[in-house]
């Protein structure tokens, strides 16, 4: 029997793709670049995270492990790529070679696109000014975000005070974009933004002509294998925050459609939830979140309920002194996803 992981663990995926591409173009962090041969693109955009073995492009979405850049670069068949990995040794067993379908590319730049992008830099900028910001970033504080995770690259929370941005009223809240980014972490495609009101309902608003979106997929959701899902997008932000070592490092984090309700838009996002071995869900501790866990577990076996011990939610929990940390790892042992992992 063929051990795929342990083929993964002893391949150095850098000095793999250092043999077919060169060395790097650019390296930040843990994160190096290539030009992407898979498109012809003439700019960085071919991403590889050492750590975790895995890659992905940003201009033509496609991605994954050392066997995928086999099948996709070289043109292997599965079973090839097993042997060109296993040191030419010849396998025993018969693989037969996975069908590839491609990831979907962004949609599209409209022509709300810069202007939504003007707003979201408009309002990040209200969030931290001391006049407008002051009462919405304290309240934001207070539901255990810190200024690291509200100004990171990924998220730009802002705050509208009322006024028209670009020709577009932004009400009065707190807003929250939804979007993806390029390799220098510029706003790539926009796909909605939110606006939590402070007193007015309904308590959520949406700035018209947004798409569906997965809010996180903006960070490291291509090359997790454990896919954690909230109900909405402050819980998601502070699990992502506060989950310790697990969240971030391309190897598990959190996302949110945005609500209980919320639908997967299969063809823009459904490849993030395919790719992952585990989706745990952690929805609010009432009827609705009840329903959608329901709903979830029926989707697939690989789907797992989890529940914050009290509080409400996520954010509750936190509030009561509750650690996200020692739950988020007593939830991965509870499941046997450690275990698996010899963890």
């Amino acid at each position: 029997m063929i051990d795929l992981q342990t083929i993964k663990n002893k391949t150095d995926i850098l000095a793999v793709f250092e043999k077919d591409l060169g060395q790097p173009v650019k390296h930040n962090g843990k994160y190096y670049f290539w030009n992407c041969p898979l498109h012809g693109d003439n700019t960085p955009s071919l991403s590889v995270t050492p750590d975790n073995g895995r890659w992905y492009c940003f201009g033509c979405s496609k991605g994954g492990d050392i066997f995928t850049w086999m099948l996709e670069y070289h043109k292997l068949s599965f079973k090839d790529a097993l042997r060109e990995l296993n040191n030419g040794d010849s396998l025993p067993v018969r693989i037969n070679q996975p069908a590839y379908k491609p990831e979907p590319k962004p949609l599209p730049a409209d022509d709300l696109q810069e202007k939504w992008k003007r707003i979201i830099d408009v309002c990040h900028n209200n969030l931290f000014d001391t006049v407008n910001g002051l009462n919405p970033l304290l309240w934001l504080h207070e539901r255990g975000l810190n200024n690291n995770t509200l100004q990171s690259p990924f998220w730009r929370v802002g705050y509208s005070t009322g006024a028209t941005i670009e020709g577009i009223q932004v009400r009065r809240g707190i807003t929250i974009p939804c979007y993806t980014v390029n390799t220098d972490l510029t706003i790539n495609q926009v796909n909605y933004i939110k606006i939590r009101q402070p007193v007015d309902n309904p308590k959520y608003l949406h700035l018209p002509g947004g798409i569906s979106g997965l809010y996180g997929a903006s960070r490291t959701l291509s090359n997790c294998d454990i896919l954690w899902l909230t109900e909405g997008e402050f819980d998601c932000l502070l699990l992502g925050q506060e989950g310790g070592d697990w969240f971030g490092g391309g190897f598990s984090d959190v996302c949110t459609l945005g609500s209980v309700t919320g639908h997967i838009d299969f063809g823009r996002n459904g490849h993030y939830f395919l790719k992952a071995k585990h989706i745990i869900t952690v929805f609010d501790n009432d009827d609705p979140g009840d329903t959608a866990r329901a709903e979830w577990e029926k989707l697939s076996p690989k789907v797992k309920s989890a529940r914050i011990p009290q509080g409400k939610d996520i954010t509750e929990y936190w509030q009561q002194g509750g650690d996200l940390a020692a739950w988020a790892n007593q939830t991965l042992s509870d499941f046997g996803i450690l275990a698996e992992y010899g963890l």
